[in-house]
């Protein structure tokens, strides 16, 4: 596990995508970060390139800057394209926003895993703590408040300042909606490009990063309404054939899970086959859901159909292997996503 916190650096903006020269800074407890990026031949015109959520200036960006390694950042302007350059082999890894402390888990990067997960494997995590912005250009003829008919961020990061928002632009009627519009789009950054081409009208909810990177003025910093906002990511790569490396002796492992179970099943009969006992030594550390594709459009009961993302703590990754086992028959489909040191 890697943990962070925002990073003062700042980068030109680019016209177009470019990779992002990255040099090292020790972060992780463990000194390195998995060696998917260090294993690569020299010769390997893909060697040690990371894709994240752009463009530039963005929280993942932020969170990649962080990482431990000498590798190459690459843009991408969606978390789905982040996961189509893994499984592409453009980037050799690639890191992704999974959860929020406030806002929950990131539902596009779970969708994308749902469409991704023979292709794609979990290799670490990183915790990222999170402080958000207002920028835009403001009208130097009156307050900026006054003028201002759209808020743009991403949709997790909306959430995160809704107080703020609700308190500076409160809708005109209790019964109506916002006067000021909340839109979201892909990344906080590109949130900033949206505010910069919109002057007086348009702010943006992003990092203060973003002011010099996007010629945006910080009009307001560290609304979130949480202080300790922190955002999970999770570095993914291509899933290779054959077992990973094996875990550090006595290590205990975080694994993930994602399971489909039949429309007849019970998520709750499958977890219950966990047997959370001594002998088993398998805990429940997190659970989500996503709406899946019908199994059987014939079938009523298959519209319902979910998607299940388990994490679970263990350091017998053994015992998750015998629970698949005795689980499989009541799942459509049931991967590990993979695995890293808790």
């Amino acid at each position: 596990m890697i943990s962070s916190s925002n990073n003062k650096r700042k980068s030109e903006p680019e016209p177009e995508p470019e990779p992002e020269p990255r040099h090292s800074s020790p972060l992780s407890k463990r000194g390195t970060i998995p060696s998917i990026l260090n294993d690569e031949p020299s010769s390997s015109p893909h060697t040690h390139t990371l894709a994240y959520l752009g463009p530039p200036g963005s929280h993942s960006h932020a969170a990649a800057l962080s990482l431990a390694s000498t590798y190459t950042l690459i843009p991408s302007p969606t978390i789905q394209s982040v996961f189509e350059s893994v499984c592409t082999k453009h980037t050799v890894c690639g890191l992704v926003p999974i959860q929020n402390s406030k806002s929950g888990f990131v539902s596009q990067s779970l969708d994308s895993f749902i469409k991704y997960a023979d292709a794609v494997r979990i290799i670490d995590e990183l915790y990222h703590v999170v402080h958000q912005s207002v920028l835009g250009v403001p009208n130097p003829d009156t307050d900026w408040k006054t003028t201002i008919t759209q808020v743009y961020s991403q949709p997790e990061a909306l959430a995160q300042v809704k107080t703020y928002l609700d308190t500076t632009f409160p809708p005109a009627a209790a019964a109506a909606p916002p006067a000021v519009a909340r839109i979201p789009v892909s990344s906080t950054s590109f949130a900033a490009q949206l505010a910069s081409s919109s002057p007086y009208t348009s702010i943006a909810i992003c990092s203060a990063v973003c002011a010099q990177l996007y010629n945006l003025t910080v009009l307001a910093e560290n609304v979130e309404d949480a202080s300790d906002n922190t955002t999970r990511f999770v570095l993914v790569a291509p899933r290779d054939p054959g077992p990973g490396p094996d875990p550090p002796p006595h290590a205990t492992l975080k694994v993930h899970v994602m399971l489909t179970p039949r429309p007849a099943a019970d998520i709750g009969t499958i977890l219950a086959l966990l047997r959370p006992d001594s002998q088993c030594a398998v805990r429940i550390e997190q659970l989500a859901s996503r709406p899946s594709a019908p199994s059987a459009p014939s079938e009523p009961a298959s519209i319902w159909c979910h998607t299940y993302f388990i994490e679970l703590a263990t350091p017998h990754m053994r015992r998750v292997h015998e629970w698949i086992a005795r689980v499989e028959t009541h799942c459509i489909s049931i991967h590990v996503l993979g695995s890293c040191q808790r």
